[in-house]
């Protein structure tokens, strides 16, 4: 349950299926997502901390993840930020994790999704940041941030219709990347592994005055003897850290129409399958 201020901490309340109230312990900022270790041992709340007010006449909570141990004697909340991570910045936007220029992370990250595996691992999504987080639940610590990369729509197999003025499903390769921005998360273990399924929605930041879109035209269409021109929305990329350096024409989609699998590995996560344009076709044979 989220304050009525935008700034002040939330609540994880447990009731039974009757509804009825068991318990309620604090939270962070916004908690957007709740979450239990396939055990029951843990609940964990993903809190986004945004800057609802804009930047110049709010103030951005910090994101965090908050961890209950109900087997404890005494269960206690620990709310765990990004702050270790600050000086890390420089490393952290080299390796692609999107950051707003002049934020660090402690500010700037807003878990939006957590999912946990079979035992004391917590994977938490962190959607503008193009990234995903690892929480260890024993010692509370966020224990590597990795980058989702990059899907190049220039390549078959990633097509996509980009222009909605002709108002026709045009499927084609296009310079652009997408930057996958998962909202939803979930994980499976099979032989040993772990792998991440990520919905690959897309999310701009816009609060108040700040906004890190903009549009760009691709080309024009002649509709009753009137040109209209073909803009689409990408992200603007001198109000982000952490963009691969690309040609002046080369442009970063939000999302990436698609559902990808992730293997975590020793060194961060490995996408292994990405649906492609599948999501595009299938929706314009219908």
């Amino acid at each position: 349950v989220q304050a009525e201020d935008y700034a002040a901490n939330g609540a994880i309340l447990l009731l039974n299926y009757a509804g009825e109230y068991l318990a309620h312990y604090t939270a962070g900022v916004q908690p957007d997502n709740v979450v239990f270790s396939p055990d029951g041992r843990y609940v964990l709340s993903a809190n986004e901390g945004e800057p609802r007010q804009g930047y110049e006449n709010g103030t951005d909570p910090q994101g965090s993840v908050t961890i209950v141990d109900l087997e404890a004697e005494t269960p206690t909340p620990n709310t765990v930020t990004f702050e270790a991570w600050d000086s890390q910045r420089e490393a952290l936007v080299a390796d692609n994790v999107l950051l707003k220029s002049g934020l660090n992370p402690s500010t700037d990250f807003e878990p939006a999704y957590i999912q946990v595996n079979a035992g004391t691992t917590a994977y938490v999504a962190l959607q503008e940041a193009n990234s995903i987080a690892v929480l260890d639940l024993a010692s509370g610590q966020f224990t590597g941030i990795h980058s989702l990369g990059f899907k190049d729509h220039s390549q078959p197999g990633n097509e996509l219709d980009a222009n909605k003025e002709d108002q026709q499903a045009n499927l084609q390769t296009e310079n652009f990347l997408g930057v996958y921005m998962p909202d939803g998360i979930t994980l499976y273990e099979v032989d040993g592994k772990t792998y991440l399924l990520t919905a690959n929605e897309g999310d701009a930041s816009e609060w108040e005055e700040y906004a890190n879109i903009t549009t760009v035209v691709t080309g024009t269409v002649e509709n009753d003897g009137e040109t209209t021109d073909v803009e689409v929305e990408v992200l603007d990329k001198t109000k982000l850290d952490g963009l691969p350096a690309v040609a002046e024409d080369t442009n970063f989609l939000l999302g990436g129409r698609s559902f990808s699998l992730y293997e975590v590995t020793e060194n961060g996560l490995t996408q292994v399958f990405d649906s492609g344009s599948d999501f595009e076709r299938i929706t314009a044979q219908a």
